[in-house]
Parts: C-alpha cells; structure tokens; sequence
C-alpha cells in the first residue's frame, strides 16, 4: 500500500452517522466494494468508535478520490432507499409474530408462488430476506406491506368492538346539528354521544320506575 492514500472532505461523508443498523449496513457494502484491496492492519487495534473506524477504512482504501467519491454517492443513495425500507420494517417489531404471521397468511393467499419452499415467518428478520431475496421493487413490498397494515387495523378494530354492532338510520337535519353540537361539547364520536344518551335515558327510566 503506498504510504497516503486520498481521502474524501467531511462535507461528503456528513450523512454517516452513529446509527449501528447504518454501520452495520455501511461495513458490508464496503466488502464489496470495487478494487478491492488494502486493509487497515495494525490499525484495528486501535480503539475507534465504530464510524470512525468505518471513516479511516475508508480512507485507507487504495483507490483514487473519484472512484471513492462515485462509491460513496452510491453508498448515500442505496441508503436512503434502505433506511425507507427499514422504517417500514420496524412496523413488525411491535407484536412481531402475529403481524408476520399475517403477513404470511396474505402471501400465501394472494402470491403463493413467493413462498415455495419457506417457512413462516416469526421474526422479523425473516421478514428482511424474504423481500431481499424476491428482488420486488420498493413499491410493490410498499403495497404488501401496507395492505396487511390494513388488515391489522382492520383486526384490532374488530377486537376492540366484538361486543359492539354497527347500525345505520336517517336522522333528521336539526337532529344531525344537535348531535354534531354535543359531539364536539364534550369531546366525543357521534357514535360515543348516542351510546351515552341511550344509557342516560335509560338510567332515568329506571329511576322512574323505581318510584
């Protein structure tokens, strides 16, 4: 390795940040990087921050500025598509095995042929290869994954109301106002007002009889 080797300004690298799952994914781009040759040697031993050790291989790569400049531009912008990736990713974390398990549900429903010779999904690691390994464009694991979003809220929403049923009927207009009116008075849904009216009426029924 020659004894300097070019290095690129800090304004070109002000977007790596101290994010591990950014590192992580920095540090495995970088193995496969073009002209793949010079390493840092004795200087792993020296007790860097994980970006900054990313930083000086970087520098330490003999390649000429340009090649590391057009490398590190990549680099930028596969990020920005991954991080949009990894955002919608996170979505699992939170009941990760029924949500994946869902998700698997709807595959296997509507693109069976995506999941021959796989097991389902408990994690959401799984969740990772399986889009990598299909190769689908950003939008389509978008339109997968925000259609089983839906059917989790879908889900939940069934859940939280299984002890309620949904009616339909024409209220006259002054009637519509009026309940509007008493919906933003006190805070509530119209559905949550009329529950409360019927209970309060029938609380004053009760009493009536009682008498």
């Amino acid at each position: 390795m020659s004894c300097t080797t070019p290095t690129l300004p800090e304004d070109e690298l002000f977007w790596i940040t101290t994010d591990p799952e950014q590192l992580k994914w920095l540090r495995k781009a970088f193995k496969e990087r073009p002209l793949h040759r010079g390493t840092m040697g004795a200087l792993t031993h020296l007790p860097l921050e994980p970006k900054d050790a990313f930083i000086l291989e970087l520098d330490l790569w003999e390649a000429d500025r340009q090649t590391k400049r057009t490398f590190v531009e990549k680099l930028k912008g596969e990020w920005g598509a991954s991080t949009q990736q990894l955002r919608l990713m996170r979505w699992f974390d939170d009941a990760e095995y029924e949500k994946c398990d869902l998700l698997w549900a709807w595959l296997y429903k509507n693109r069976p042929s995506m999941l021959e010779g796989r097991r389902p999904f408990t994690h959401r690691a799984q969740v990772q290869h399986f889009f990598h390994d299909t190769d689908l464009r950003p939008d389509e694991i978008n339109y997968i994954v925000n259609t089983v979003k839906t059917r989790w809220s879908q889900r939940k929403y069934r859940e939280t109301n299984k002890d309620k049923k949904q009616f339909n009927f024409v209220l006259s207009k002054s009637a519509d106002r009026t309940l509007d009116k008493l919906a933003k008075a006190r805070g509530l849904s119209r559905s949550q007002v009329l529950e409360l009216l019927i209970h309060e009426e029938s609380d004053r029924s009760n009493k009536k009889e009682r008498w």
